[in-house]
């Protein structure tokens, strides 16, 4: 009965006699364990019309999540050819980067034991921590040709790294929080290599649209078939140059004029020299005529110095700050987020609301990577340390581990009237973790004082030292 329906649905399998396992061809074998002492669970695409004579271009996808089927899947469905071997691993990130990558290089080695690849063809693409492992992997491989990094990328400023053994593609929410960093990141990487570029999607994160993001992985395709000289079948490209022309119509029909206009640019270099661009001037030329794009255009246009001035300005005066323990400037920040939260909600701007997003998001971020860097600091003053946690409670006033942070550090500090004041606002956001308030490390003094058991009484209708 099972193998009338796999026939029914056009699956076959292939077996790996070294390891007994069975492959089944056309879908995703989601069940899949690396062979050595370490086993990792991961996910692999056979294309339907597998042949285990040959190579294959393959590309291994890594999800924050570790929902290696779902991301398969996805990328899969993408794909303009059956021919791609994809495999990602079913293991959530963010750990260790060094643990994810890791885990990451052993899933490549179990598949490269399973499956002949073609060495011109390994891309790595990736999410978020995901991007990260993708990128860090090339520093441990050599001859990766590619990397997709979505959202994040691992890079390394160092004069002695020139980044022109592979291709980078990234992509980047225009409200995301990582927006200036991948900015920075590739305003470099485009000077080791012009194929090096990124692009923007609508959104604060998250994997993009599939369109858009088979698009951008079809791209890094297509560039590293030039670099090595390989000629791509016509049908191919113009497969891809159909669905890259309706992903342009999708983005203008979502409104996402500037993005669409910017997409519909690279198209043209894109198939400059293999397919006619008239259908593209002609769309793009429609697009410049709507007043819609033109006012969004001109707003960024007129908006991109005055962004860079801010940015500027907030990473001076965090840095500043910070450094300073600077707690009479604390009204200014809470002011600042005020204006940014204001303006994030205000749709009728819509450049504006975007610059507003992300630069909560830059704050945001580098406040954290503050209160990581000075956690482990031991020349760090107990100001010094916390001041950021006292500006995330400003940012995001429902992060309770910086509550918890302020408390411990001014207990350690001796400062009894910061701690109370800080578990007194903890409590009246809402925390209801009892145990925890009694086992914060560094307040063994101050929790068994009247006031500490009192305030907690107060909220939580019961202490421990009453």
């Amino acid at each position: 009965m099972h193998k009338i329906c796999f026939l029914l649905f056009g699956i076959s399998f292939f077996a790996v006699s070294a390891q007994n396992i069975t492959l089944k061809k056309g879908i995703v074998n989601s069940d899949l364990v690396t062979s050595d002492s370490l086993k990792v669970p991961y996910t692999l695409y056979i294309p339907s019309e597998f042949d285990p004579s040959k190579a294959y271009p393959a590309l291994f996808v890594f999800d924050p999540e570790g929902n290696g089927v779902r991301t398969s899947r996805m990328f899969k469905a993408g794909m303009i050819q059956d021919n791609f071997i994809i495999a990602s691993p079913n293991v959530r990130l963010g750990d260790s980067l060094e643990a994810d990558v890791d885990n990451g290089l052993r899933v490549m080695e179990d598949v490269l034991k399973k499956i002949k690849v073609n060495s011109n063809y390994v891309y790595t693409a990736g999410l978020d921590e995901g991007a990260r492992v993708a990128s860090g992997i090339t520093f441990l491989i050599t001859n990766i040709s590619g990397v997709l990094a979505v959202n994040d990328i691992f890079f390394k400023n160092d004069p002695r790294i020139t980044y022109k053994k592979e291709i980078y593609i990234g992509l980047v929410g225009d409200t995301s929080p990582k927006y200036y960093d991948m900015v920075n990141v590739f305003d470099v990487l485009s000077g080791f290599k012009s194929e090096n570029k990124l692009y923007e999607y609508s959104g604060e994160g998250g994997w993009p649209d599939i369109d858009y993001l088979s698009s951008s992985f079809n791209t890094l395709h297509q560039l590293q078939a030039e670099r090595v000289k390989d000629e791509l079948p016509q049908q191919y490209i113009d497969s891809s140059f159909v669905r890259d022309y309706l992903t342009a119509d999708a983005l203008i029909k979502k409104h996402d004029y500037t993005i669409a206009y910017d997409f519909l640019g690279e198209l043209k270099d894109k198939y400059r020299h293999s397919h006619d661009l008239d259908s593209l001037r002609d769309i793009q030329r429609d697009l410049r005529k709507m007043k819609a794009f033109k006012r969004e255009r001109n707003n960024k246009n007129n908006g991109l110095m005055d962004e860079a001035y801010l940015l500027d300005d907030m990473s001076y005066f965090i840095d500043e700050d910070v450094v300073t323990a600077n707690f009479e400037n604390l009204g200014y920040w809470d002011e600042k987020v005020q204006q940014f939260e204001a303006v994030a909600k205000d749709s009728t701007k819509p450049y504006e609301q975007k610059v507003a997003k992300r630069m909560l998001g830059y704050i945001d971020l580098t406040v954290d990577r503050y209160i990581e860097a000075l956690d482990s600091n031991k020349a760090a003053t107990a100001s010094q340390k916390i001041f950021p946690n006292v500006l995330k409670t400003i940012i995001k006033p429902n992060y309770f581990p910086a509550y918890l942070n302020i408390i411990q550090l001014a207990s350690e500090d001796n400062d009894e009237n910061t701690a109370y004041f800080y578990l007194e606002e903890l409590l009246k956001k809402g925390y209801k973790d009892y145990r925890k308030l009694y086992s914060i490390p560094g307040t063994e003094v101050i929790r068994i004082t009247p006031t500490y058991n009192q305030i907690i009484e107060r909220y939580l209708y019961k202490s421990e030292y009453q």
